[in-house]
Parts: C-alpha cells; sequence; structure tokens
C-alpha cells in the first residue's frame, strides 16, 4: 500500500469499524443501565442488534484488510460500505437535535472522501485490479 488515496481509503475503513462497534458498544451499555430494549419502538433483542452490528464492523473488517492488501476486489465492497453510510447520514439527517444533523455531515463528508480516494488512478495503481 503506497498511496496516499489507498492510506485515505484505508484509514476511512478504520474508522468505520471503530465507529460501528463502538455503536454496538453503546447498545449494550443502553440495556445494561437503562434496561433499554433495542431502539424506540422496536421489539428486536438488544444482543440481536449487537450481532448485527458486531458482524457488519467484521465485514468492514475485512474489506479493510483486502485493501491493505493491495486486493482489487476489495474495492466493489468498499464502494458498496460508502454508499451505505451515506444511507445512515439521511437517517441522522433528518434527527431531532443539532448534533445527528452535524453527524449525519460529517458521515456524508467521510463516506465521500472514501469515494473519492478508492476511485483515485493512484489507489488503483496500488490495487492489483485485472484488467
Amino acid at each position: 500500500m503506497t498511496s496516499t488515496a489507498l492510506k485515505t481509503a484505508f484509514a476511512i475503513a478504520i474508522a468505520e469499524v471503530v465507529a460501528v462497534t463502538g455503536y454496538a458498544v453503546s447498545i449494550v451499555i443502553a440495556y445494561l443501565t437503562a434496561g433499554s430494549h433495542g431502539t424506540s419502538g422496536s421489539d428486536v433483542s438488544p444482543w440481536i442488534l449487537v450481532l448485527v452490528y458486531v458482524g457488519f464492523a467484521a465485514l468492514i473488517a475485512l474489506n479493510a484488510r483486502g485493501l491493505w492488501r493491495g486486493n482489487g476486489s476489495a474495492r466493489t465492497p468498499y464502494l458498496v460500505t460508502q454508499a451505505f453510510a451515506v444511507v445512515v447520514a439521511q437517517t441522522l439527517l433528518n434527527g431531532a437535535n443539532g448534533a445527528e444533523i452535524i453527524g449525519g455531515w460529517a458521515l456524508i463528508f467521510i463516506a465521500v472522501t472514501g469515494v473519492i480516494s478508492i476511485l483515485r488512478p493512484s489507489a488503483s495503481q496500488g490495487l492489483n485490479i485485472h484488467r
């Protein structure tokens, strides 16, 4: 991994792993301290939610590993992950408080930066892409 663009994409993927894992931990903490059972209006067990988020974080981590190794096939799932980040950001933008809205815009910025970085020619040179 030599290009700055590829390193940027990798760093964004790692940040997303940390953020998704942190959210899973916050679900556990909310459940253990306040007895919250999932999101408001949801009948989903908090443990199921944690498994889903930890699983998603693991998939992003595997994708980051592929980027680190220069695997060209990691680019498509990386782009899909950034598309999901924009969907999550849209939900945050519809939030009730300023922190959610700021978080939504920050997530859009991060996702767009990730897309631009992975599509740069210098990132493609660092990936083993069969043409």
